[in-house]
């Protein structure tokens, strides 16, 4: 049993779980999938479901969502490994099974099909077999908040304190190599131009294969491009005539500005008794939907709504 799993007052609400909400799906179907301290909830646009308690899973904090090439749904959790639901059974995989550790932090599949699962190391499931990662293969023991893949199959990995980048044979310590002292967890993500995007405490950091550039002193933590092409980043208050480090904002960035001009042109969200944001991600009509230490929300155009 998870200590910090907070059992739920009833299975279904028309409110969503005012907890630690870690990550957002929109599935192909349709369904809103929630990451939370109540375990994972199903949203249909009228009802969230706590599918934890309805199907009987372990009660574990749920963390991270991917949906597969398949449609198939995989919950990672701290301390109960991964779920895959393939829409009408649930299949838990452990370290029994063949992964490094039970805590699921993040997952990505890859072009080539194959999942990756983030924890303390990396794993990787081709769907047959487990091969694992971590010190030994020259990456890390500790927490990968996220995985992006490049264009060229290549892919990146933030963690806790460090940027590696596999090439399919080698891990390189991005971060190490460039003179970055970076402590806290690092987001990542690969725009449609092939371009890196990282960030975390020290700020946001621009990497287009060649250059490294840092646009942002303050913290940045969770990044997304949307559909437009417009970059999404979370983090401290970056205008007004006093901004507030701290203050978790949303902030959206038109790279066509230019980099040198991301502090003037970037607009911003206020998300307010939100606490911090932990995920953001675009639905299907172009809203973005966040996560928060109290639950979900979502922007459409500049209207904020909590649910």
């Amino acid at each position: 049993m998870d200590p910090y799993f907070r059992e739920p007052p009833s299975v279904s609400s028309d409110k969503s779980p005012q907890v630690i909400t870690r990550k957002i799906l929109q599935a192909s179907q349709g369904d809103i999938w929630l990451a939370t301290w109540n375990g994972l909830i199903r949203y249909d646009g009228t009802t969230f479901t706590n599918v934890t308690i309805e199907k009987d899973l372990n009660r574990f904090r749920a963390f991270s969502l991917l949906e597969d090439d398949q449609e198939n749904i995989w919950m990672g959790t701290i301390g109960s490994g991964v779920y895959r639901y393939d829409g009408s059974t649930f299949t838990n995989l452990t370290t029994a099974d063949g992964l490094v550790n039970n805590d699921i932090i993040s997952m990505m599949q890859d072009s080539d099909k194959n999942i990756w699962f983030g924890t303390m190391g990396v794993t990787k499931y081709d769907g047959n077999t487990f091969t694992s990662f971590t010190k030994k293969d020259g990456f890390t023991n500790s927490d990968v908040n996220s995985i992006s893949e490049a264009p060229d199959g290549s892919i990146w990995f933030g963690t806790r304190g460090a940027l590696f980048h596999y090439d399919g044979e080698t891990f390189v310590n991005f971060t190490e190599e460039h003179g970055l002292n970076i402590t806290s967890y690092i987001s990542t993500l690969v725009d449609r131009k092939g371009h890196l995007w990282f960030g975390g405490e020290n700020g946001l950091f621009h990497f287009d294969g060649e250059k490294l550039r840092h646009p942002i002193q303050l913290s940045s933590f969770y990044l997304l491009e949307d559909s437009q092409g417009n970059i999404w980043y979370s983090g401290n208050s970056l205008q007004g005539e006093d901004p507030v480090p701290g203050k978790s904002v949303l902030n959206r960035f038109d790279p066509a500005a230019g980099l040198e001009n991301i502090l003037v042109a970037s607009e911003q969200f206020e998300v307010e008794d939100s606490g911090m944001i932990f995920e953001l991600t675009e639905g299907k009509d172009g809203s973005i939907w966040f996560g928060t230490l109290k639950g979900v929300g979502r922007l459409e155009g500049d209207t904020v709504q909590y649910y």
